[in-house]
């Protein structure tokens, strides 16, 4: 399958555009193109026991929904995914900075799948709302990932139609699930800073993330960095922007 490859721009990375490189889950399906004469030069191989990639895949929320901008709607979305059936594919993801990363915090909890509770909040809300029927996009690439999210939600009483898209992004998601590749650097004031139209996709807005943003990109003690990309991540987590799920390991398999 053909991974999208991303534009850069302001220090971030979106899907838009497709380029020969390509991510396998199946080491197998690797290994036979690894000897087919016609098969990209460098494959990158998903297989657990590799490192975590510096990139993930996420569920941004549309904010733009009044929904989802509930707080208490996206944790209960997050609660009704059991994120350990993407334990084989990479290391779960805790919050938007990868665990290779030097501001990784090690003070994160894994969100408690709950289904039950999620299901109460959930059917609570939309009842409320009459705002439960959600347009979910993603690539095909990520098809499978989708499909088993996307029936954790109806299991949670939600009304979800899933839908894929080529290459852009969609203008009338609510949910999309994509594959994000993550700064080296943990500055991400591209994706979360609230005046970020390009690449913060889901109109995320939060005044204590906007301040710790500017406060850390203000400073070039690392010691200090590290303390505000701490406080960053414990509010992402409160507040979450997305559903991260995970960060895919990846072999690279070289043809001499």
């Amino acid at each position: 399958l053909n991974k999208k490859s991303r534009s850069e721009s302001a220090g971030g990375l979106l899907l838009l555009e497709q380029k020969n490189r390509r991510f396998f889950r199946k080491n197998t399906e690797a290994l036979f193109l690894a000897f087919n004469p016609d098969a990209p030069t460098e494959l990158r191989v998903g297989g657990r026991g590799s490192d975590p990639a510096g990139v993930g895949v996420i569920l941004f929320f549309n904010f733009n929904n009044s929904f989802l901008k509930q707080k208490e709607i996206r944790q209960a979305v997050i609660m009704a995914v059991d994120k350990s059936k993407f334990k084989d594919f990479g290391e779960i993801a805790l919050g938007p900075i990868s665990p290779i990363s030097w501001a990784y915090s090690l003070n994160l909890k894994n969100p408690v799948f709950d289904l039950p509770s999620a299901e109460k909040v959930l059917r609570k809300s939309a009842n409320a709302t009459n705002s439960a029927q959600l347009n979910f996009f993603t690539y095909y690439d990520y098809l499978n990932d989708a499909e088993q999210i996307v029936r954790s939600l109806k299991d949670a009483g939600l009304e979800v139609n899933l839908n894929l898209v080529s290459s852009e992004k969609p203008d009338n998601f609510d949910l999309f699930l994509a594959f994000w590749n993550v700064p080296s650097d943990p500055d991400q004031y591209f994706f979360w800073h609230s005046t970020q139209t390009q690449g913060n996709l889901g109109a995320y807005k939060n005044v204590k993330i906007d301040k710790l943003l500017e406060d850390a990109r203000n400073t070039s003690s690392v010691d200090e960095r590290k303390l505000f990309y701490e406080d960053f991540q414990r509010i992402i987590a409160d507040d979450p922007p997305a559903a991260f799920f995970y960060f895919p390991y990846i072999y690279t398999i070289k043809r001499k």
